[in-house]
């Protein structure tokens, strides 16, 4: 099975890329662990026939419309055959090049993986940790591909937000809505400028998610009366989703989120911090510590809209822009453990949790691999 290598292959690309001097040291040549990781996720992701996830049949046929169309056609308005101007736009570049859908396919694959890359080089430090757990929102990108781009350059403007960047922050997230509408929802991330000097305010944050939560029904009758471009999602006329071993995945990640907004002293394990013009290591910083808060919110926000989803159809797609924060906040608690046996505990549990759930999640008959070049 295809999906096995993704799970293989990392294995030993970490053992060829940390060997240092004859031993093997996980802290060394981790950017060559994730530049070879992410080139094999970009083959499989590239090279899979249309019929390999639900949508992309679909988008094949999308791809030739707004192929064979004008440029004029296509701005004539925010969307061309229900595709948001930017995606379409996108797709009208590379069929420039090549009316072939495939093509279209492997330009989307190295994009997505490119984005991928910036986004856990700016926010994650082990990557051979974290890659594991990647492989959920890889898996996404086979099916809900426009979103999964939207929300991957959405979790990009966070790096412009940690820097303080708001301009940029803003224009990236604006990129992401003219991919997919719903990108909006992370311009609440900016928000997060109003807690830099008050980390406090954190902690009332996830007491606010639980209230939405609880009452996700008045939510739902306000978009309906102001964001009508969904209408069809509202009607919660599509089969409910059942979560099955995804609520306990889920209830991990609360109690992690908890413990990181109200218990855990946040530790930059990375970077020097210049005091008194002496460089220190490990030692607490409020910037830092917001940031790590904040991640931890959103998590909390993902699982809280796949609750919400359990009962409401596409609800959980909304909580798609904040899934990717979960890869660095799980990897920041494995740095809490002053005890090395209790660490590797953790690290070991994680990757066995995430590399079941990856191989559950790929059984379905939607995921059966082939080569659009060998089927």
């Amino acid at each position: 099975m295809i999906y096995f290598l993704l799970i293989t292959l990392p294995v030993l690309i970490g053992c060829f890329s940390f060997i240092h001097q004859g031993k093997l040291f996980f802290g060394s040549n981790q950017k060559l662990f994730l530049i070879l990781f992410l080139i094999l996720c970009t083959l499989i992701m590239g090279f899979r026939n249309e019929y390999v996830g639900i949508d992309t049949w679909h988008y094949s046929i999308l791809y030739s419309d707004v192929a064979s169309a004008s440029l004029h056609e296509i701005c004539q308005g925010w969307t061309f055959n229900d595709l948001e101007i930017g995606y379409c736009l996108f797709m009208k570049a590379c069929s420039v090049f090549s009316g072939n859908y495939y093509f279209f396919q492997i330009i989307y694959s190295c994009v997505f993986s490119i984005l991928s890359y910036y986004f856990l080089k700016e926010n994650c430090k082990n990557y051979f940790l974290v890659y594991p757990i990647y492989l959920e929102c890889y898996l996404m990108a086979f099916n809900i591909q426009r979103q999964m781009l939207a929300v991957l350059i959405a979790a990009n403007a966070w790096t412009f937000i940690k820097k303080q960047n708001y301009i940029k922050a803003f224009l990236t997230i604006v990129v992401a809505v003219t991919i997919h509408t719903t990108a909006a929802i992370f311009f609440v991330a900016i928000l997060s400028v109003i807690v830099r000097k008050h980390p406090e305010i954190i902690r009332i944050i996830p007491i606010l998610i639980i209230i939405v939560t609880v009452n996700y029904k008045y939510v739902i009758e306000f978009l309906q009366s102001h964001v009508g471009m969904y209408g069809n999602y509202y009607n919660n006329s599509k089969a409910i989703m059942t979560a099955g071993i995804s609520k306990i995945m889920w209830a991990v990640i609360i109690i992690i989120s908890t413990l990181s907004i109200y218990f855990i002293k946040h530790i930059d394990v990375k970077n020097d911090i210049k005091i008194n013009g002496i460089y220190k290591r490990n030692v607490f910083d409020n910037e830092y510590a917001v940031n790590g808060m904040m991640i931890a919110v959103f998590s909390m926000i993902y699982i809280s809209c796949n609750i919400v989803g359990l009962s409401f159809n596409y609800v959980e797609r909304i909580g798609l822009y904040f899934m990717p924060f979960i890869l660095p906040m799980l990897e920041n608690f494995s740095y809490y453990f002053e005890n090395v046996f209790v660490k590797r505990f953790y690290c070991i549990s994680l990757w066995i949790c995430y590399y079941i759930y990856f191989l559950l999640g790929v059984q379905s008959p939607q995921y059966d691999y082939s080569f659009f070049f060998w089927s």
